[in-house]
């Protein structure tokens, strides 16, 4: 049986070279936990991290304290606490 698509498929020799495969685009999106380093104004710092975020975040987390533990998402630049996990 004869594939009629089979012509339209470029066959490769070599596998692509790493100059050839393409570059992601688009926001880069960053999940993890932090703790909270100030309240005024609200600064979080990755776990792991030398230095806490400088961005404002959006807080959905009500009344979180410093050293409490957070759940957060910084996607396209834009800084979001989800969540505490708990107390210090």
């Amino acid at each position: 049986m004869n594939n009629p698509l089979t012509g339209l498929v470029t066959q490769r020799a070599t596998p692509a070279s790493a100059s050839e495969v393409p570059k992601p685009t688009g926001p880069v999106t960053t999940r993890g936990f932090a703790d909270v380093t100030s309240t005024a104004p609200l600064r979080i710092q990755r776990i792991g991290d030398d230095h806490p975020y400088e961005e404002d975040p959006i807080n959905l987390a009500p009344a979180v304290e410093i050293g409490d533990l957070v759940r957060f998402e910084r996607d396209d630049g834009q800084l979001i606490i989800l969540g505490r996990v708990h107390n210090s």
